[in-house]
């Protein structure tokens, strides 16, 4: 199984604040995408940081990886090159082989996974999503005051809803992180024997516009609109560079595969 990785920006963005990054290490399939927060500073490298420690954690842990653990290794590499820990504000997903042969998805904070039933062709989504707009980091884990704010302020309302769908069937559900032991991480583990691809994204892929401005359905509708330059064959990770959290408005490029998305992924040989 082979790994490559793929990131750009988006058409409104001055800096790119996304990254990704695929590999091996000679043991297990891994990709790893991570997306910055544009109105914290600097989290166009901090998302590098991330996802380097996550790849670091992968290697060491492996089907116990842990992102408490990466967020506190990633803040002291920030620390060292004189950044604010802020500048890891960003969700990170990841996708890996276990040591069981299935595969392990993650997303800390907000965006899609997507899965290609073998028999089909048809794919399998779920969407988290944080209602108020505002999804959880895990640098709030690293600082009480600013976990104490989120949760203050996302108090009595529906912090995080998972949509679960397929071409002929959908839900939703609340999913409620446990910010005291674990933090906003959501996994959900797939039989390689059921999909022959799986892919990982951040929010914007539910937030594609087409040429002319019209926007296009959401990944609940469509849930293949950002696979298609996948292959066949691959386990994948994507990252769109739309308008970021907070923002009022978000757009995205043409096409997956134009100025406007970041995408890991990993392929059978």
């Amino acid at each position: 199984m082979n790994a490559d990785a793929h990131f750009g920006i988006g058409k409104t963005h001055k800096i790119c604040e996304d990254y990704a990054i695929a590999g091996d290490f000679g043991i297990r399939p891994y990709a790893i995408v991570c997306d910055g927060c544009s109105s914290s500073r600097n989290t166009d490298i901090g998302a590098r940081l991330l996802a380097r420690a996550a790849a670091e954690n992968l290697l060491t842990f492996g089907d116990d990886f842990n992102p408490q653990a990466v967020a506190w290794q990633a803040a002291g590499w920030a620390t060292a090159i004189g950044l604010h820990p802020t500048a890891l504000d960003a969700t990170l997903m990841a996708v890996f082989e276990m040591d069981n042969k299935q595969i392990r998805t993650v997303v800390v904070g907000d965006g899609v996974v997507a899965a290609r039933l073998r028999d089909t062709g048809k794919y399998d989504y779920w969407a988290i999503r944080y209602p108020s707009g505002a999804p959880g980091y895990l640098t709030y884990l690293l600082d009480p005051s600013r976990k104490a704010t989120f949760l203050e302020q996302t108090a009595g309302k529906r912090v995080t809803e998972v949509s679960w769908g397929n071409d002929s069937d959908r839900d939703n559900y609340t999913w409620v992180s446990d910010w005291e032991f674990g933090g906003p991480i959501w996994t959900h583990d797939l039989d390689p024997a059921a999909y022959d691809l799986v892919a990982v994204m951040s929010d914007g892929a539910e937030s594609f516009q087409r040429p002319d401005g019209a926007r296009l359905d959401s990944v609940p509708r469509r849930p293949c609109c950002s696979l298609g330059a996948l292959s066949r064959t691959c386990w994948g990770a994507r990252s769109s560079a739309s308008s970021r959290k907070g923002s009022p408005t978000r757009s995205a490029s043409r096409s997956w595969m134009s100025t406007g998305c970041s995408a890991a992924s990993m392929m059978r040989g």
